[in-house]
């Protein structure tokens, strides 16, 4: 009886216990990755939504294991955090080169970039009002992440996510508006 009842305290009995117990180690083991907080609070919201996802297998798990799968989970929201900035910098800089055309192109260029403008120009007609005057503040003005931020009132990271999204959808829709024409 006794061992029973130690084996059942060495398991969390409710989502609740294990948020209050874990949500500083979170934040420690994130300290030991990141800087920003804003960008802590989001990898840490991640993490607690994989482990609600997830609740019955932690809710089975001994409270050791919890806590080495809590720091696998953090290491690897973060990693992927890191690899979806990475492609939407490289994004965001092949976009880029669509808008900003500051050399001196040539005739091929020039046929080329027509045919893009005229894809890019149909392809952003899917984007959003909000959307295009994202992509308009970023290129056409030449704002960083942080002036829009303070323009929209949303974090730096924030701009950096919508703008990831919105040239993915427009890379997509560009994608899939010259594959039609193939």
């Amino acid at each position: 009886m006794n061992r029973r009842s130690n084996q059942h305290s060495n398991k969390y009995s409710s989502l609740e216990e294990l948020y209050i117990e874990n949500r500083k180690l979170i934040y420690a083991f994130l300290s030991d990755i990141v800087e920003d907080e804003s960008l802590k609070d989001d990898l840490a919201s991640a993490v607690w939504v994989k482990v609600f996802k997830k609740s019955e297998m932690f809710l089975k798990m001994n409270k050791r294991w919890v806590k080495n799968y809590l720091r696998v989970m953090v290491r690897n929201v973060a990693k992927d955090y890191e690899k979806a900035s990475k492609r939407e910098k490289q994004m965001i800089e092949e976009t880029k080169t669509l808008f900003d055309r500051r050399t001196e192109p040539s005739a091929e260029d020039n046929a080329i970039f027509e045919d893009d403008a005229v894809y890019l120009e149909k392809a952003c007609r899917v984007l959003t009002k909000d959307e295009k005057e994202l992509i308009q503040m970023r290129f056409t003005y030449n704002m960083s992440a942080r002036e829009i931020g303070n323009i929209l009132e949303i974090s730096e990271e924030a701009v950096r996510v919508r703008q990831f999204r919105t040239l993915r959808k427009l890379r997509e829709e560009l994608l899939r508006l010259k594959k039609e024409n193939e």
